[in-house]
C-alpha cells in the first residue's frame, strides 16, 4: 500500500553571546551591543541590526561585530549579506579557528556543506576545539550520507559536554536513524533527566516507540512533547527562505499559516496517525482537526483526516476534505491519490457516474495503476464500504 513520508527538522542559526576570544568592548559599543541582544532576546531583530550597525561605525575592525550583524541579517533573510559580513570577520582575524567555525555554521545551515567543511577543518587546525564544532562536522557528515563519521564526531563532542542536551539529543536521532533504538532512548533518556520539558526529547522517544509498535508509551511521549513545545521548535519539510523578520514554517503544497508550535504541529499529526493505524478513527479525526486549525489548506492532512472520516463512515465529510485538498495540490501524484479515493467516497454514496469520472482521471493522470486498483474498485462497487486495509499513513 502506498505511504506518503513527512521529513524532520533542520536546524537554525541561535543568537547566542558571541566572541569568547575578542576583547571585551567597552563604552558606547558596549551599550549598544547590549541593546540588540535585548532586541535579539525579544526577536526584534531589524532594531537589533540596526544597533549592530551602529556599533560597526564606532569599532569598524572589530570582527565580533561583523558576526553579529551576519546572524542578524541572515535571520532577516538576507544570506548575501551575511555571508559578506563573515568573510569580513575571517578577513579581520584569519588565524581565529571561532571566526572561521562561526562561517562554517552559516555555510552549513545554508546549504554549503562542502565549504563548510573547509572551514570546520581549518579551524580544527588552528586548534579550536569544542562540542559544537565536533557536533557542527558531524551534522555535515550526516548531511552526506557519513553516519559513521557522523556518530564519531557526535561520541567526542558529547564525551567534552556531558551535559549538553543539543548533542544527545543529535546523537539519540542518529541512532535512531541507525537503527540503534536502545541507544536512541538511553539518550534521549539522558536529555530528559537534564531537562525533564525538552520537547524534542519526547519527539525522539515517540519516533523509537513508534517503530517498536509501543504505541500507547508513542501516544504518552507525543503528549509530552504538545505540553512543552515552544514556538523556537521548527520542523521543516525543506529549507524555505523566512519572510524578514518571521520565522520559518512547514512547506506544503497549499498556502499555509502554522498558528501551533510546529512540534505540537508534527505531535499531533503523528497521534492523528497512530490513532488511525489502531483502529482509533474517531481520536484521529480530532488530531487532524487541531493540525487544520493551524493549517487549514494543507492537502495531506485533508487527504488523511479524509481517509479517516472514511473509515467511520463519514462519507459527505470526507467528500468534502478531498475536494478541498484537489483545489489546493499541484502535485500529479497527490492528485491521483486524492482523485482515486474520491471516486472511492462515491461509490460508497452511491453516485456511480461521478464515481466513474473520478476514477478516470486518476488514471488519466497515472494510467499504469489502473490494473493495480481495479480489483478495489470492483469490491467497493459490490459492498458499498471500505476494506479494512483501504487507507494509507501518513508516517512510515
Amino acid at each position: 500500500m502506498s505511504k506518503l513520508a513527512w521529513v524532520f527538522f533542520v536546524t537554525l542559526l541561535p543568537f547566542p553571546v558571541f566572541g569568547q576570544e575578542a576583547q571585551k568592548p567597552s563604552g558606547e559599543v558596549a551599550k549598544l551591543i547590549e541593546s540588540a541582544e535585548a532586541h535579539q532576546r525579544r526577536r526584534e531583530l531589524r532594531e537589533a541590526l540596526e544597533d549592530i550597525e551602529k556599533a560597526i561605525q564606532l569599532a569598524p575592525d572589530s570582527a565580533d561585530l561583523y558576526i553579529r550583524r551576519a546572524r542578524a541579517r541572515f535571520q532577516t533573510g538576507n544570506a548575501q549579506g551575511a555571508r559578506a559580513d563573515f568573510d569580513k570577520a575571517v578577513a579581520l582575524e584569519p588565524k581565529s579557528g571561532e571566526m572561521r567555525y562561526e562561517r562554517a555554521r552559516f555555510l552549513s545551515n545554508n546549504r554549503q556543506w562542502k565549504e563548510s567543511m573547509a572551514d570546520i577543518e581549518e579551524a580544527l587546525r588552528l586548534d579550536y576545539r569544542t562540542g559544537e564544532v565536533f557536533a557542527t562536522r558531524a551534522n555535515l557528515h550526516k548531511m552526506t550520507g557519513n553516519r559513521t563519521a557522523a556518530l564519531e564526531d557526535l561520541n567526542t563532542a558529547v564525551s567534552m559536554e556531558p551535559k549538553n542536551d543539543h548533542h544527545l539529543t543529535s546523537r539519540g536521532f542518529l541512532y535512531f536513524a541507525m537503527n540503534n533504538f536502545d541507544a536512541a532512548l538511553d539518550d534521549f533518556g539522558a536529555v530528559l533527566r537534564l531537562d525533564p520539558k525538552n520537547a524534542m526529547a519526547y519527539l525522539g522517544k515517540s519516533q523509537v516507540y513508534r517503530k517498536l509498535r509501543r504505541s500507547e508509551e508513542m501516544l504518552k511521549a507525543l503528549d509530552q512533547v504538545i505540553a512543552n513545545d515552544s514556538p523556537n521548535n521548527l520542523i521543516l519539510q525543506e529549507t524555505v527562505a523566512a519572510e524578514p523578520g518571521r520565522p520559518r514554517q512547514p512547506s506544503t503544497n497549499g498556502p499555509t499559516q502554522v498558528l501551533l508550535g510546529s512540534l505540537s504541529w508534527m505531535a499531533h499529526m503523528q497521534k492523528g496517525d497512530e490513532y488511525s493505524r489502531i483502529g482509533k478513527h474517531a481520536e484521529a479525526v480530532k488530531e487532524f482537526d487541531l493540525v487544520l486549525e493551524a493549517a487549514p489548506n494543507d492537502v495531506s492532512i485533508r487527504f488523511f483526516r479524509g481517509q479517516s472520516l472514511t473509515a467511520l463512515g463519514k462519507y459527505d465529510a470526507a467528500l468534502k476534505d478531498y475536494d478541498a485538498a484537489i483545489s489546493y495540490s499541484n502535485d500529479q501524484q497527490m492528485n491521483f491519490i486524492l482523485h482515486l479515493e474520491r471516486g472511492f467516497v462515491l461509490t460508497y454514496l452511491n453516485r456511480d457516474e461521478e464515481a466513474g469520472k473520478a476514477f478516470e482521471t486518476a488514471f488519466n493522470l497515472v494510467p499504469h495503476a489502473r490494473d493495480e486498483f481495479s480489483g478495489r474498485i470492483e469490491r467497493a462497487r459490490k459492498t458499498r464500504r471500505p476494506g479494512a486495509n483501504d487507507t494509507y499513513r501518513a508516517i512510515d
